[in-house]
């Protein structure tokens, strides 16, 4: 129970950590850092719905509270390839751009969890 109420917890700290220091430079962040907020705040809500959930025993896997972590982590992974609004480099016109890329496998990959989430599969025995 204690692990299961750390992870709110922290999130919130952290949470009031990147807003506190938001409110210390004074401006809105670039969309990177924009997208950073927006999935820890979701992953805070997320948490917490699983600590009362487990605490009530109600929790389900498979659900959509696992289907909003997934999300959280789409979230997580686009915040990290967003450009800041920093100058580019001089190299930077000739790299591609890798967010179209990403997104698509992201598509893929939650298409393929929710299709095993939901499909009746005949699978074998595991060995372990």
């Amino acid at each position: 129970m204690a692990t299961t109420i750390a992870y709110p917890v922290a999130d919130v700290l952290l949470l009031a950590l990147i807003v506190g220091g938001l409110a210390v430079i004074g401006r809105w962040p670039d969309r990177a850092l924009g997208v950073l907020v927006v999935a820890l705040a979701m992953e805070t809500g997320v948490d917490c719905v699983y600590f009362f959930q487990a605490s009530q025993g109600s929790y389900v896997e498979g659900g959509l509270l696992d289907a909003a972590w997934m999300l959280v982590a789409m979230l997580f992974a686009t915040a990290a390839v967003l450009r800041t609004s920093t100058a580019p480099s001089p190299s930077s016109h000739r790299r591609r751009n890798p967010e179209p890329l990403i997104g698509a496998a992201a598509v893929v990959g939650v298409a393929l969890l929710t299709y095993d989430a939901v499909a009746e599969i005949d699978r074998p025995p595991s060995s372990c």
